[in-house]
């Protein structure tokens, strides 16, 4: 059952990833290994307000600096 949650999990990461490359195109490095380190509630907002949210506000969002 952990396996299967962890499976979930990544899954969700990857689809984030996704969404914001097709948003904004190719995503930082940092960026891409903040995704896959951002817990569920993270990565529900990036979808969530990924048509909405600049660039500099999805970095915040993940904890970024810049």
């Amino acid at each position: 059952e952990e396996g299967k949650e962890e499976g979930r999990a990544e899954g969700k990461r990857e689809l984030a990833r996704e969404v914001l490359e097709d948003q904004f195109g190719p995503l930082p490095q940092d960026v891409v290994a903040a995704v896959q380190r951002a817990d569920e509630a993270t990565i529900r907002a990036l979808v969530r307000h990924v048509s909405t949210d600049t660039m500099e506000r999805i970095r915040e969002r993940l904890g970024l600096d810049r």
